[in-house]
């Protein structure tokens, strides 16, 4: 996965793994462990409690 330049070009690297039938369906192994990166390194805010 890559970011993109202002320009629309491509940028720097943000995620890079390969996995042989990493992206066979219908689980797409690469996609879950792409999900738990972002999860692990950006948790998803709790619903503030009333």
């Amino acid at each position: 996965m890559r970011l993109l330049n202002t320009d629309g070009t491509l940028g720097t690297i943000i995620w890079q793994r390969s996995l042989e039938g990493g992206l066979d369906g219908p689980q797409v192994p690469l996609l879950s462990q792409l999900r738990k990166a972002v999860d692990k390194d950006y948790p998803p805010n709790q619903a503030a409690k009333p």
